[in-house]
């Protein structure tokens, strides 16, 4: 059964929409999705409605500034903007936890949601069990021009969309493959899947110059090589992308943060990599073998009955 509901707290001055996937019989543990930049919780449908029915709960929240969720699109919050939404993700993790307090529960997070959950899992660990950083990247020296940049631009303009940005943090993907028919076939190779999104208003829109401060504040601080090392080594990871994801450098990025967790000593890293797909993998044509992957994964520490 699929529920959404408006709650507030006083992290965020607006309410902000939850989504709910709630199975019809036993609940066998939790999942959060944390979604990416400048889309919503929903485009997650098909991947939690097949978890639902396998016994998970899938929940999670629109991120202030998309989706349903109030506020200006784009934007986080008028200050510490990135602490501020890893809390928020933090705060709905706590009132799931609360309603099923005898459940598993663990946090997946992709693209721009990756980054959110690596920052959980290294500042608020306590908040699940397990993580899966999907679509995630490497690092990236031009992180901290970037935020230079947005920086200058947000002193005079902190809370209007910004294209130049966009165009700045993004346009590199596309010359990663020849003769691109859109702007965002980096996203997918199915052109179908492509198109719904450039034909969605609520995805693909420019962020604030406040948002992209925030962006690269959270990509910053996941990037130190100290990051790995603060993670706990009793939890479990999975780091799953397709090699042909630019986010992730086409895998090589990817493989760069599970060599700095495996070097960290961590026993319980899983690396998997789709040959051949994109950024979104969930919607790729190997998006059924995603689904049954990660239930698998999930699936292997589940309490046996």
């Amino acid at each position: 059964m699929y529920n959404r509901s408006f709650y507030r707290t006083e992290l965020y001055p607006g309410q902000i929409c939850a989504h709910e996937w709630i199975p019809e019989g036993d609940i066998t543990s939790v999942l959060q999705i944390c979604h990416g930049m400048a889309e919503y919780l929903f485009r997650y449908d098909s991947f939690a409605s097949f978890l639902c029915d396998q016994g998970v709960l899938v929940c999670g929240i629109d991120h202030p500034g998309h989706g349903k969720t109030e506020g200006t699109r784009g934007y986080f919050a008028p200050k510490n903007g990135w602490e501020t939404l890893c809390r928020i993700n933090c705060d709905y993790a706590s009132r799931i936890k609360q309603r099923y307090p005898d459940k598993a529960f663990r946090m997946l997070g992709h693209s721009m949601g990756s980054f959110v959950a690596r920052y959980i899992a290294s500042v608020y660990p306590e908040t699940a069990c397990d993580y899966i950083f999907m679509g995630t990247a490497g690092k990236n020296g031009a992180v901290g021009v970037g935020r230079v940049v947005a920086g200058l631009i947000r002193a005079f303009r902190p809370d209007s969309p910004c294209p130049f940005l966009t165009g700045l943090a993004f346009g590199s993907y596309q010359r990663e493959y020849t003769a691109p028919r859109t702007d965002y076939d980096w996203l997918n190779t199915d052109s179908s899947e492509v198109d719904k999104y450039i034909a969605d208003p609520d995805c693909g829109f420019d962020f604030t110059a406040s948002g992209f401060c925030d962006l690269f504040d959270g990509i910053k601080y996941i990037q130190k090589d100290s990051w790995a090392g603060t993670l706990r080594p009793e939890k479990r990871y999975l780091l799953i992308s397709g090699t042909e994801d630019p986010v992730g450098g086409k895998g090589e990025g990817v493989k760069d943060v599970y060599l700095r967790m495996t070097v960290a000593n961590l026993p319980h890293v899983t690396l998997k990599l789709y040959p051949g797909a994109r950024h979104e993998i969930l919607n790729e044509p190997c998006g059924t073998d995603v689904c049954s992957f990660i239930h698998d994964w999930i699936k292997a520490k589940e309490p046996k009955k």
